[in-house]
């Protein structure tokens, strides 16, 4: 099977009530599992293929019979001269015993569908392809914090922390407990304080 990109969430259900509507939900699932273009044609000739994708054929089968080993073996021989490409095939019902061995002998993917759309997988090469495309939906992670989801002091501490240490100096004057005297010494205190605020303010 070829590399196929992250799934999208699992499908949501729907109800299954004619073979139409079977062959749009495997179409739908097929994308689901990466098969981005598979495409049902309903009403289509009838040539053995019922969903084409890119790297994958589909077969559906709307019909309360078992699948047998003839309907897989005129699938097998649908898909065009040289094709590798993986088929799936899907039912209503049931597989017989038969079909689950040549399926096997194929790689033929067998996928059972439920009344709601739901899709439950019958043999290996089918829970590959459904155990993959759980595998590969990203998980949700938390989204960074933006600017616009900050809050105001978030975005802008450091103004106002800058403009704080700009004033802070004009703040001390006749501060008595720091200028002591003489005037020439409290002259030094002050150009002293103005440079260290100034300095950090300017920094931030």
């Amino acid at each position: 099977m070829a590399e196929t990109p992250p799934r999208a969430v699992t499908p949501q259900p729907m109800q299954i009530s004619s073979w139409q509507q079977a062959e749009l939900n495997a179409a739908r699932w097929m994308r689901h599992w990466g098969y981005a273009d598979a495409t049902s044609r309903p009403g289509g000739p009838d040539s053995g293929i019922d969903v084409r994708a890119t790297g994958a054929l589909g077969q559906v089968k709307y019909q309360a019979a078992l699948v047998g080993r003839p309907e897989l073996q005129r699938f097998v021989g649908a898909r065009p001269y040289g094709s590798n490409a993986q088929l799936i095939f899907f039912t209503g019902s049931d597989y017989a015993s038969t079909a689950a061995a040549y399926a096997q002998e194929w790689n033929i993917a067998l996928f059972r569908y439920h009344l709601d759309g739901a899709m439950t997988p019958v043999n290996d090469a089918a829970r590959c392809i459904h155990r993959l495309s759980a595998a590969t939906v990203p998980a949700t992670a938390p989204n960074p914090r933006t600017p616009e989801a900050q809050t105001f002091w978030q975005r802008n501490w450091r103004v106002v922390a800058g403009v704080g240490l700009l004033m802070a100096p004009l703040g001390s004057i006749g501060d008595e407990t720091t200028y002591t005297g003489p005037l020439a010494l409290d002259i030094l205190k002050f150009i002293g304080i103005l440079v260290v605020c100034w300095s950090s303010g300017t920094f931030l």
